[in-house]
């Protein structure tokens, strides 16, 4: 059985993928994060692993937190953590 073909143009099919991706949520923050990966990447390769560890410092704790939410939030509602 094969599915019956779609009547609308690519155009427009395209067009609803963007608009449900919900692209104001992401779109921002992966802009801001370009020249923040670009400037990490820099400082390795110019030896300064000191200061890529500082400025990478706030996203490994907020990984953190939002893990030790998670895994919080799974423990309350009685569920298993790797389910």
């Amino acid at each position: 059985m094969t599915a019956p073909p779609n009547p609308l143009p690519l155009s427009v099919r395209l067009r609803h993928v963007w608009i449900r991706s919900q692209w104001q949520r992401w779109l921002f923050p992966v802009v801001c994060m370009v020249p923040y990966g670009v400037s990490l990447v820099w400082l390795v390769l110019r030896g300064q692993h000191w200061i890529a560890q500082v400025l990478l410092a706030p996203l490994v704790m907020a990984l953190l937190l939002g893990a030790l939410s998670w895994v919080l939030l799974r423990r309350e509602e009685g569920r298993s953590i790797f389910r």
